[in-house]
């Protein structure tokens, strides 16, 4: 059960969506104007910018964790390879 795992909470840990959307984590504030910024010109269709920033940082985050716990059993050249395409399959699918 998901919810059996043991958490470890921080009082300052900025809390989704309402701490990003007040640009309150400077790396995903980054990102997120990215991403507006190509929805803006066209490149992206438009979407909820805030839920395909954390999508994004959530993949990564994920990847990293698993490569360094030694689950994934990737050289580091082989295992960016991987982390790029991740993300370029995730804006396939908002590419306009």
């Amino acid at each position: 059960d998901l919810h059996s795992f043991p958490t470890r909470r921080s009082s300052d840990l900025h809390i989704v969506p309402h701490d990003f959307e007040a640009s309150q984590s400077p790396t995903l504030t980054i990102l997120a104007e990215i991403l507006t910024e190509g929805m803006q010109i066209g490149r992206f269709r438009s979407s909820d910018v805030w839920e395909l920033a954390l999508t994004l940082a959530a993949t990564l985050h994920g990847l990293i964790h698993l490569h360094n716990g030694g689950r994934i059993g990737l050289p580091d050249t082989d295992f960016k390879t991987l982390c790029r395409s991740a993300v370029e399959r995730i804006l396939d699918g908002i590419r306009a």
